[in-house]
């Protein structure tokens, strides 16, 4: 199953206090440490959230947040 982690980087950088999301197919849980890629380059980031790829998906489709204009 993919997973949607949601992660924090530990490296000093703009993007220091920003979540970011990333795809995996690991088994991951909240809190681990990885490494992600961040243009072009491999820094350490904290899990703060997992979630199933199909789970997302649904919440998307019935969220009202991309309605298409008139």
């Amino acid at each position: 199953m993919i997973k949607i982690l949601e992660v924090i980087p530990v490296a000093r950088s703009a993007f220091a206090l920003k979540q970011l999301s990333y795809f995996s197919t690991k088994n991951i849980s909240r809190g681990d440490l990885v490494t992600i890629n961040l243009r072009g380059k491999e820094i350490f980031a904290i899990v703060q959230k997992t979630s199933e790829l199909k789970d997302e998906k649904v919440a998307l489709k019935k969220s009202n947040a991309f309605r298409l204009k008139p």
